[in-house]
């Protein structure tokens, strides 16, 4: 998993000089949060109360209605369409790919983009389809990762032809045995009697189901943060010295530092959450006849 790397860097003078020439900090480049895991798994997710070969280790609290009445957080025909003011960016995309019947539309993504918004998660841009709601989010730098949590949207990549299957987890089971989830579905407007249109449901499903979620995307938690990274001193004459690196996280659980040449003293790996972090390193002396630049990076 590649992590986000801030640099700095500095010059150590050649034996022939004590003058160096002057190093800026680097920029940030951004690839995904390092506390984050994608699944590609392809297990399909729980289908129909009355399909219960399809969902295997799974008992339905509310089965599946073509109203909402299986659906939580307020969520109605006249309140989903609001999605459309609440995350002007993807919302109406999500409204105009639901299907409808008698009670309003039903897409499974509309109403996990609907639950999210009505707690206040702003608009995060599109997401796609439900099967590429887990790596967009993941490149957007949400957290992703197999651990299920309550207000986080669990999420298949098989499903729907294709298009994947997202919900949201309402609860954990004490011990992580379980989660309870509640969806909508799109579904066709004929050949699913009852269901014709959509439906709501909820499902309880047991930890390593062959319908357990591939992700499990947590759209509330802050991504980590670099607010500074620094090398002070950023130049030595050719007899070395000791450099401190300095950086303030926001949000981390563990902070990299990696040198492009050897140094004593550097941290691999050191918790930090908020705050300063820092370490000390000793830089060798300079044999040669030309500068040698020290490429710092830290990783969150």
């Amino acid at each position: 998993m590649r992590k986000s790397l801030w640099r700095s860097a500095l010059m150590v003078g050649a034996v022939v000089s004590t003058t160096v020439g002057i190093a800026g900090v680097g920029s940030l480049v951004i690839s995904g949060r390092a506390d984050a895991s994608v699944s590609s798994s392809q297990d399909l997710p729980p289908i129909y109360s009355n399909w219960p070969e399809n969902s295997p280790d799974t008992n339905w609290p509310c089965l599946a209605t073509p109203s909402y009445g299986c659906a939580e957080g307020s969520y109605t025909a006249t309140t989903a369409a609001t999605i459309t003011s609440m995350w002007p960016i993807s919302g109406s995309g999500y409204l105009a790919a639901a299907s409808s019947n008698s009670y309003g539309p039903h897409n499974c993504t509309l109403y996990a983009a609907f639950r999210l918004a009505a707690e206040g998660v702003p608009d995060p841009g599109v997401l796609g389809n439900a099967s590429q709601w887990a790596t967009s989010a993941h490149a957007k730098k949400i957290l992703v990762n197999q651990t299920p949590s309550v207000g986080a949207i669990a999420q298949w990549n098989a499903g729907a032809g294709g298009d994947g299957h997202v919900a949201y987890v309402e609860s954990v089971d004490p011990g992580g045995t379980g989660i309870t989830i509640s969806e909508d579905n799109y579904l066709p407007d004929s050949g699913y009697g009852d269901l014709d249109g959509g439906y709501t449901a909820q499902i309880h499903i047991t930890t390593g189901s062959s319908v357990w979620p591939a992700n499990f995307i947590h759209f509330t938690v802050p991504a980590p943060t670099v607010s500074s990274f620094s090398a002070s001193p950023s130049t030595l004459t050719a007899n070395g010295g000791t450099v401190t690196l300095s950086a303030n996280v926001t949000n981390a659980t563990s902070c990299t530092f990696t040198s492009n040449r050897a140094v004593s003293g550097l941290l691999m790996s050191t918790p930090c959450s908020n705050g300063n972090v820092s370490d000390t390193v000793s830089i060798p002396a300079n044999t040669g006849k030309k500068p040698v630049q020290y490429t710092f990076s830290l990783s969150i």
